[in-house]
């Protein structure tokens, strides 16, 4: 999100740095032990890119998975009731997404990441958000 503090990504961020500190000594390490949380990895992805300008009503949101031919959201015309359908063009999860109401043709919308298992990777990414929601409750 671009010109806002993502609270989440900040702690994520900052924990990252004292682990690293802590693997090259430069810290203490913790007595209590992480669990070790396996990476989802793709070698594909996209940014869907609005064929049109106007105002945009998205319907997903990041981390939601979609698949090939979902609508993601509307573009609607400025000056008239025109709509046009904003479509994932393959099965994935959503890493990206715009948070401007306002986009202009060729403008990014959507960062999509390929999965060809997606069921797979919807479970993986339920077991992130539980760390996330462990990871906002803490302090660090």
């Amino acid at each position: 999100e671009a010109l806002r503090f993502d609270e989440k990504a900040i702690k994520i961020g900052v924990r990252g740095v004292l682990n690293v500190l802590r693997t090259l000594k430069m810290l203490p390490t913790l007595s209590k032990k992480s669990s070790k949380r396996q990476s989802i990895v793709t070698k594909k992805s996209s940014w869907i890119r609005a064929a049109e300008s106007g105002f945009i009503r998205t319907l997903k949101e990041l981390g939601d998975t979609v698949e090939q031919g979902d609508v993601i959201a509307y573009i609607y015309e400025v000056f008239d009731d025109t709509q046009y359908r904003v479509l994932a063009p393959f099965d994935g999860i959503i890493i990206g997404k715009t948070q401007i109401p306002l986009a202009h043709e060729g403008d990014a919308l959507f960062h999509i990441a390929a999965f060809a298992d997606l069921e797979h990777a919807e479970k993986r990414m339920e077991h992130y958000q539980e760390f996330d929601d462990m990871i906002l409750s803490e302090n660090l």
